[in-house]
């Protein structure tokens, strides 16, 4: 399992909250991170590489 991080972001663009995602690779890691994703600005991280930007919806 590799070890992700999701970065929730308020509307100024500061970081509110995070959450650890264990998941086998950069795919799976995607799809629970569009489960997590409740309209905030958001970040998929795999250490120093951003994975995948979610931008805030309404």
């Amino acid at each position: 399992m590799l070890s992700y991080h999701l970065y929730f972001f308020d509307p100024g663009g500061r970081i509110k909250a995070s959450s650890e995602l264990e998941c086998q690779s950069d795919d799976a890691a995607k799809l629970s991170a569009r489960d997590e994703h409740d309209g905030r600005p958001m970040e998929l991280w795999y250490g120093g590489r951003l994975v995948e930007t979610y931008p805030a919806s309404s």
